[in-house]
């Protein structure tokens, strides 16, 4: 009889699993929502793709930074399209700003 467990202990074997299964994902779930207040923002998913600043000159009118990898773009939107303005370059030494003066780049619906 020391080979077969008790129907007891099986249920008792079960429900410790499932506590410690309901703990860990309590866990995860707080270190998902809470975890960059405790500095753990590299858990935060990488994106290459990302609006730095907004800022809003009226309606349907705005301006946006955005970073794409080393490059952040600065970017006029209207209800009409999208304007590249200018284009700065983060690898650079210097930081110099890439006017886009005689060619402007515009995306339209």
């Amino acid at each position: 009889m020391g080979d077969i467990m008790e129907p007891g202990s099986y249920l008792q074997s079960l429900t410790v699993i499932f506590v410690i299964l309901g703990f860990l994902i309590l866990v995860l779930l707080g270190i998902k929502r809470y975890g960059v207040r405790f500095g753990l923002s590299s858990l935060k998913q990488h994106r290459e793709l990302t609006i730095e600043a907004h800022l809003s000159l009226g309606p349907k009118r705005d301006v946006c930074v955005v970073r794409y990898k080393d490059k952040k773009f600065l970017l006029g939107a209207t209800d009409s399209g999208i304007t590249l303005l200018a284009v700065v370059d983060e690898s650079s030494t210097d930081n110099k700003v890439a006017a886009n003066k005689s060619t402007q780049t515009t995306l339209t619906s």
